[in-house]
């Protein structure tokens, strides 16, 4: 962004950065530029001799190109005028004010500067950033050219009244002739809030320069009205300019866009970007930084989508910190189209995304079920990532491969990410596989394509085959995944202790307590130590069955069996998590009554202090309890309570009996 500072400028900016600042707090005091927009740009006219006092060739710094309109100038919007001159019915609508042609209120220009007043906010301001009284006997000694420079000087650092000082001079000296000039002026009058009073001097225009008001003039006023939200005034101006058979190009709908982006007016800035694109207008990076950046602050990811679109359809380029932000509000709301776009402009533009963004398209593919996507991404991610990429890579890719349900790239990247060193835990393998091996064809077919990969020289995980096991038992068919743990040997890899603990699985699922058993077993023979997992698996099996069994001498015999299974984890040392345990007891306290004659005593110490408790045939509930003192962990007080409701149950159990058979007897 340009800037032209005379000597004083520096001081100028702090007297009015406060100002600034709360008119518009989004503008930054460092980022204010004073530039008039459109100032000094290449202006063909007829008339092209009577700008004596303009000096093109003093001022070609500041020279714009009404092509490329480089020109990023803030200006401010002072508070509503109290002026009553101005403004006579405060009650009408802006736009209302903005149609009529005020002719009854200004009988010429002179009129006009005459009874005009500034806002008294910016007449405070101004009076402590002057350095030199601006007055017309001073500017009247001045030449036409030094005249223009002052004109040109003084709204560059916002002094409007003193713009408007000078257009006095110029007015009565007749120096007033250029719409280079007009501009100015008509720029200063919107700036102080004048909206009438500059409508008033474009249509002085139209009458003193027939078919020559260019399009930059209402261009200039949009500029102005950029950083306030007088979308109304701006809708004005439009009308204005189809009014004077002009046609807007893309300058006029980009301040129209940021103008209603400001007020919040979301559909008309959206209907203005229908129409320029209607209109065949290419569009420029000022208006795609201003659709990326609303879209980015207020979330709208649809909007930051048809700035990526625009930009890939016109090649446009635009700034790296702008790409970014249209990239974390496609990721903020897991757009795959957006992703897509986001991986094709990078591409063209040959941006770099970090690893970082990669793994989130990854995470979005998962989210949205999308496995092309999840391929495009990965694809890219090995040459960032120098063919290693991270354990969540992988786990998103996974994910969204058995989401999508393709059981041919499910596996083969389990495979791949298993010998990476990464695994899945076991409760995402059981969410994951019923939605990948919806069939047991397809099942069979990933046991073959495993078998494939073997055969070419490639390395197959345990992981892998386990995956097939533990699916094999949830979907009951427990010979298939006996005959897949048969067949580790083909590949020359050893059970793991995840192997063992699918077949319980599938045994607790198969309802097959001996099935169980016997996979415990084999574990134990194989050289694997006790595994709580696989253990606590163990006595959920026998639970349930023990749930199942009725009543007479089958829940009797399960009674034994867990008693039997307790015994053995209390003698083998399996250290169960205190959850595991807590849960154990819960669930037993649930399903087995607690009415036999044989009472057993114990004590132990709780939170709250020492508890006697007295449990009627609850031998299995005292080991567990002797277990959970063994291993050092502390009872919950809600396990507690829960013995003492079973007790009063039991107790109230025995008087109703009692007191039934008292009745029969009488």
């Amino acid at each position: 962004m340009s800037r032209l500072f005379t000597s004083n400028a520096p001081s100028l900016f702090k007297a009015f950065r406060r100002y600034t600042i709360a008119l518009s707090p989004s503008v930054h005091s460092h980022r204010v530029s004073y530039i008039f927009p459109n100032l000094c740009r290449t202006f063909t006219t007829t008339n092209s001799t009577s700008l004596p006092s303009l000096n093109i060739n003093a001022t070609q710094t500041i020279q714009h190109n009404a092509q490329t309109n480089t020109t990023n100038a803030i200006h401010p919007i002072p508070l509503p005028t109290t002026n009553t001159e101005s403004t006579p019915n405060t009650q009408n609508d802006s736009s209302e004010q903005s149609k009529s042609t005020v002719t009854s209120k200004f009988s010429n220009l002179k009129d006009l500067l005459d009874n005009f007043q500034p806002p008294p906010i910016f007449k405070r301001h101004e009076r402590f950033a002057k350095h030199d009284d601006i007055t017309e006997t001073s500017v009247s000694t001045l030449s036409p050219n030094m005249m223009n420079k002052k004109m040109v000087d003084l709204y560059k650092h916002l002094r409007f009244s003193d713009v408007l000082t000078v257009a006095k001079v110029m007015l009565k000296q007749n120096t007033l002739n250029t719409l280079e000039r007009y501009e100015i002026l008509i720029c200063t009058l919107v700036s102080l809030r004048g909206f009438e009073e500059a409508f008033f001097v474009i249509r002085l225009l139209k009458t003193k320069f027939p078919n020559r008001v260019p399009l930059k003039i209402f261009n200039s006023v949009l500029k102005v009205l950029e950083r306030g939200k007088h979308i109304k005034i701006s809708q004005s101006v439009q009308r204005m300019i189809t009014e004077f058979e002009l046609k807007p190009d893309i300058f006029t709908y980009t301040s129209v866009i940021k103008t209603a982006f400001n007020a919040g007016e979301i559909h008309i800035a959206q209907k203005n970007w229908q129409d320029s694109k209607l209109a065949g207008l290419k569009p420029n990076n000022d208006i795609i930084n201003t659709l990326v950046q609303y879209g980015s602050t207020s979330k709208q990811f649809l909007i930051v989508e048809e700035a990526l679109t625009a930009i890939i359809e016109n090649k446009l380029p635009i700034g790296y910190l702008t790409f970014l932000d249209a990239v974390n509000t496609i990721l903020l709301h897991d757009s795959r189209s957006g992703c897509r776009k986001v991986l094709e402009y990078s591409e063209l533009q040959k941006f770099p995304l970090n690893i970082g963004v990669y793994e989130c398209m990854l995470d979005t593919s998962y989210r949205g079920y999308d496995a092309d996507l999840a391929s495009q991404v990965w694809a890219l991610l090995l040459q960032v990532s120098n063919n290693k990429p991270s354990a969540r890579a992988h786990r998103s890719r996974v994910a969204t491969f058995s989401t999508c349900g393709k059981s041919k790239e499910f596996i083969l990247s389990l495979n791949e990410m298993s010998l990476q060193g990464y695994s899945l835990s076991l409760p995402l393998m059981r969410q994951l596989l019923p939605n990948c091996f919806t069939d047991v064809e397809k099942l069979d077919q990933a046991y073959y394509d495993l078998e494939d990969l073997y055969k070419n020289g490639h390395k197959v995980s345990v992981e892998a085959l386990n995956s097939i096991v533990l699916a094999c038992s949830i979907k009951k068919e427990m010979e298939r995944a006996w005959a897949t743990f048969e067949e580790y040997q083909n590949f020359g890899i050893p059970a793991s202790v995840e192997t063992y603990r699918s077949l319980i699985i599938g045994a607790e699922i198969f309802g097959d307590i001996d099935m169980a058993f016997g996979a415990y077993e084999r574990m134990l023979n194989s050289g694997i130590g006790p595994d709580p997992a696989s253990f606590e698996l163990l006595v959920l099996v026998v639970m349930r069955s023990l749930k199942t069994s009725g009543e007479g001498e089958a829940i009797a015999s399960q009674y034994d069996l867990f008693s039997t299974i307790i015994d053995k984890g209390i003698k083998e040392k399996v250290r169960l998590s205190a959850a595991g345990l807590i849960k154990i007891v819960t669930e037993f306290l649930k399903l087995v009554p607690l009415d036999r004659d044989s009472p057993i005593e114990c004590e132990y110490r709780s939170q709250t202090g020492t508890v006697r408790l007295t449990m009627h045939d609850c031998r299995v509930v005292y080991k567990i309890f002797e277990w959970i003192k063994i291993l050092k962990y502390q009872v919950p007080t809600h396990l507690l309570s829960l013995f003492e409701k079973k007790k009063a149950n039991v107790k109230n159990k025995k008087k109703e009996e009692k007191n039934k058979k008292k009745k029969k007897k009488k």
